[in-house]
C-alpha cells in the first residue's frame, strides 16, 4: 500500500507538468500565426482601376480627319504623359485621326499633339476634361492649317528663276530661327528656284537668305518679314 502510493505520486505529478507546459505553449505560438497571415495578404497587390478615353483630331475650318499625328495623353493633373501614335498598338481605334486608349483612373484627363505634318498649327492643341465616368469622351482636339509661304529666287535683270539657295525662318522679332529650307531638297516645290513651305501659327515671320545660287551673292537685305493667315498663303521674291 505504502510502495503503490510512492509510485502513482510522481506519474500525476509528471502528468500535470506536461499537461500546464501544454496549455502555457499555446497562446506563445497563436500572435506569430496571426503575423503570418497578415503578412500574406499585404502581398496581394490591390486592383488597379482603369479608364477608356477616346479623342478625335480634326482640322479647322474644314473638319476633316488629321491621320499620322502623336498624341500625349495624361492621367491626373500631375501624370506621366503616354506618347500614342496614330493607329499603333497603343491605340485601339485603327481609324485615322480617331483614338481609343487605356488610361488609370482619375477625374482629371488630358490630351496634347506632339506631333504632326508640317501643314498644321500644334500651338494650341491641347484639350483636357474633367470626369468622373469609366467611359470618357474627349470630343475633338481642331488644329488650323498652318500659313504657306512661296518664295521666289529670281535674276534681277530679267526674273529668270535661280536655283539652289537656302533660306531660314523664324519669327520677326529677332528670336533664333527654327527651321531651314533649301531649294529642291526639302521644300515642297519641285520647281526650281521655287520654294514653298509652311509657317508656324499666324505670325510675323522672317525668312533669310543664307545661301545664295552659285555664281550669285546673298542679296541685300537678306531678310524678308511676312505675315500670312491660317491657311493663308504668302508670296516673296528675292533677286539677285
Amino acid at each position: 500500500m505504502t510502495r503503490s502510493l510512492r509510485f502513482v505520486a510522481p506519474a500525476l505529478t509528471a502528468l500535470t507538468a506536461l499537461a500546464f507546459a501544454a496549455c502555457t505553449d499555446a497562446p506563445a505560438t497563436a500572435p506569430e500565426q496571426a503575423v503570418d497571415m497578415t503578412a500574406s495578404l499585404d502581398r496581394t497587390p490591390p486592383t488597379r482601376q482603369t479608364v477608356s478615353v477616346s479623342l478625335t483630331v480634326k482640322e479647322t475650318p474644314s473638319g476633316a480627319l488629321i491621320g499620322g499625328t502623336t498624341v500625349a495623353f495624361k492621367s491626373g493633373a500631375s501624370g506621366t504623359p503616354i506618347n500614342v501614335v496614330d493607329n499603333s498598338a497603343d491605340d485601339a481605334d485603327k481609324r485615322s485621326g480617331y483614338f481609343t486608349v487605356t488610361l488609370s483612373r482619375s477625374t482629371v484627363y488630358q490630351a496634347t499633339v506632339i506631333a504632326a505634318l508640317s501643314k498644321y498649327d500644334r500651338l494650341n492643341a491641347t484639350k483636357q476634361v474633367n470626369s468622373s465616368w469609366s467611359s470618357v469622351s474627349m470630343g475633338t482636339i481642331f488644329m488650323p492649317i498652318n500659313p504657306l509661304f512661296i518664295v521666289y529666287v529670281r535674276r534681277a535683270s530679267n526674273s529668270v528663276l535661280l536655283g539652289g539657295a537656302t533660306f531660314t525662318v523664324g519669327w520677326a522679332d529677332g528670336s533664333a530661327p527654327w527651321m531651314q529650307r533649301t531649294d529642291n531638297v526639302d521644300d515642297i516645290s519641285p520647281s526650281v528656284g521655287i520654294l514653298t513651305f509652311y509657317g508656324r501659327s499666324a505670325k510675323l515671320h522672317r525668312i533669310c537668305e543664307i545661301t545664295a545660287p552659285a555664281g550669285y551673292a546673298i542679296p541685300s537685305p537678306s531678310c524678308q518679314d511676312m505675315f500670312a493667315y491660317n491657311g493663308g498663303i504668302a508670296n516673296l521674291t528675292f533677286k539677285h
